[in-house]
């Protein structure tokens, strides 16, 4: 199997296995998982609020992790935390549970001007790199 039809499992598994529901507010979700020190969460805390009252999280839950802590096959190192936050895949699992098709294509980075986002400035097609694009894009300056 190559690289590109494993990721694409992947992305699929996870967008049929996402059951949440925007009406009770309940049900499973796709996470993106961040790994900060101890000492720099309370500073990543008050970014991630921020973000989420500018309107720019796929939505406002978050689940931290203490080092030596583990949730639904994530584990932490003890000196960090892990902090988790919505992906955007469930809006897609949540896009196909109302009988509308999706096929993820690929992942990037916005630039978001006043509220409105206006480009990307980075893009990776996920049948171009045998990489994870999230891992590309997080893993840069």
């Amino acid at each position: 199997m190559t690289a590109e039809i494993q990721r694409s499992s992947r992305i699929e598994e996870l967008i049929y296995g996402i059951t949440f529901d925007a009406r009770t507010a309940t049900g499973a979700v796709a996470f993106n998982t961040a790994v900060v020190a101890k000492d720099d969460l309370d500073a990543c805390w008050a970014f991630l609020s921020s973000c989420t009252a500018a309107g720019l999280n796929v939505g406002p839950y978050v689940r931290i992790i203490e080092g030596g802590e583990s949730f639904n096959g994530v584990s932490i190192q003890k000196g960090f935390s892990g902090i988790l936050t919505i992906c955007s895949i469930t809006i897609d699992g949540v896009l196909l549970k109302a009988g509308i098709p999706v096929k993820p294509v690929c992942g990037g980075i916005v630039q978001v001007t006043e509220k409105i986002p206006v480009r990307f400035t980075e893009i990776l097609r996920y049948d171009a790199t045998t990489l994870d694009p999230l891992d590309v894009l997080m893993s840069q300056d």
